[in-house]
């Protein structure tokens, strides 16, 4: 661990979380011991002297003064989880990681138990260019860190030194064309209208420049909404570099999963009625470690069947020229 990564502390969401967790403790423990009453007239005075502020005032000051919290929170949650990380590789190739400043939590892994490497990069810590390393190993339910958040290269390398393939975490991925990308658009359209519906229905009862902040805050969560939309899409994505699949997924994080053909046991296909229309289906790569199944959204089915194929040969393959031959035999009929 370099201390000068505490700054990508900041940019995670562990602090907002950690907030929203203590608060609503908080409200809990206050309702328990009867002492929300107590302080209800306190806080109705409160509220009131805020709300005769203005947005103008009340909003930019709630934002950073929740922003500044949830940093701090951040940063003490960092330096307790991961003050004095440390990852080895010994020489049978095994994996050990020990970290954190009051209990320290150590894993091993051997390295044939490993499958992939996942680099994760959250839309905050895109704006420092951080990421953090997971390993995708069998047996486990659970992604283990292998490195916290760090500047993204190093990251990368991380992910490539500990499955020895290098250049492969940062492989350009090839897109998955037009109608995914009209259907992450329509996604972000359809979503932009739940909040202009709730800023409309908040305005219509709101005095003054409340009702001004309302529809802007609505506007500018509508706007947000397409264009994560685009974000999705970029990031979502596929390719294959020797002996290895890479997953872009398809998120507004950026995502990059790395799975070695021998950590994939088989391929489930979903449709959903829309897809069926758009003429795409999700491929799901299924797996025996980490989360089990890895997606690979909005394909086209000839590029799903090539995929597969290319993953698992052994088992793809013969299926593929059973439905050939079988599809070839009922057009001759036909004919």
């Amino acid at each position: 661990m370099n201390p000068a990564w505490i700054r990508y502390a900041p940019f995670s969401l562990t602090g907002l979380a950690t907030v929203a967790a203590v608060g609503g403790v908080g409200l809990r423990v206050s309702s328990d011991l009867d002492l929300t009453d107590a302080g209800s007239e306190t806080a109705a005075r409160w509220g009131e002297q805020l709300w005769a502020l203005g947005p103008i005032v009340v909003i930019p000051f709630a934002v950073i003064a929740l922003l500044l919290v949830a940093a701090a929170v951040s940063v003490v949650a960092y330096v307790f989880a991961f003050w004095g990380f440390r990852l080895t590789r010994r020489g049978d190739g095994t994996l050990h990681t020990t970290r954190g400043l009051v209990s320290t939590n150590s894993i091993t892994l051997e390295r044939k138990r490993i499958r992939g490497a996942r680099v994760h990069q959250p839309i905050l810590m895109r704006i420092p260019h951080g990421a953090k390393v997971f390993g995708l190993a069998s047996g486990s339910t659970r992604h283990p860190m292998l490195l916290p958040p760090a500047p993204e290269s190093r990251a990368r390398e991380v992910a490539d030194v500990t499955l020895g393939r290098p250049g492969t975490v940062g492989a350009t991925t090839v897109q998955h064309g037009p109608i995914a990308h009209r259907r992450r658009w329509t996604r972000g359209a359809l979503s932009a209208l739940l909040p202009l519906a709730a800023g409309g229905a908040a305005a219509a009862w709101l005095p003054g420049a409340w009702r001004v902040a309302a529809t802007v805050a609505a506007v500018l969560l509508a706007v947000v909404a397409v264009v994560s939309a685009e974000l999705r899409y970029r990031n979502l994505g596929h390719a294959i570099v020797g002996d290895a699949l890479v997953i872009g997924e398809c998120a507004v994080a950026r995502s990059r999963t790395v799975l070695e053909f021998d950590g994939v046991v088989g391929w489930v296909t979903r449709e959903s009625v829309f897809q069926r229309r758009s003429g795409v289906l999700t491929l799901i790569a299924a797996t025996a470690v980490g989360a089990r199944r890895y997606r690979i959204t909005d394909l086209e089915p000839d590029a799903a069947a090539a995929l597969a194929a290319a993953v698992l040969p052994r088992t793809v393959e013969p299926i593929r020229e059973r439905t050939t031959r079988v599809i070839s035999g009922e057009s001759a009929g036909t004919t």
